[in-house]
């Protein structure tokens, strides 16, 4: 915890491309977790993620960070996938906190 009440937590998903998840308190007393990504693997020219086999957030470019999209807290299934597919890459399940900002690392 930090003086301005950020915590992170680092959480690792791991699958076909290498990604982690981390966590600090978004402080807004949101009923909801929010989520974000990070997109660093140059494998894809953009990747679109999932949230319980629902697309949340599409065409995140290679070298750049999508903005946080609301998700219900609780266990929920990560997945990524090449933009425009609806084939996997990756997929984890992972527990994720109401009032808590996460971004993902792929």
């Amino acid at each position: 915890m930090t003086g301005s009440g950020v915590r992170r937590r680092p959480l690792l998903l791991a699958a076909a491309a290498a990604s982690s998840l981390a966590a600090c308190g978004s402080g807004l007393g949101s009923d909801q977790a929010r989520l974000r990504v990070l997109q660093a693997s140059s494998a894809y020219a953009s990747l679109d993620l999932f949230v319980d086999g629902i697309q949340r957030l599409s065409g995140i470019a290679f070298g750049s960070a999508s903005g946080y999209v609301s998700v219900e807290d609780g266990t929920r299934t990560i997945a990524f996938a090449s933009s425009g597919s609806t084939t996997f890459l990756q997929s984890q399940d992972r527990a994720l906190e109401r009032a808590v900002d996460y971004t993902v690392a792929v």
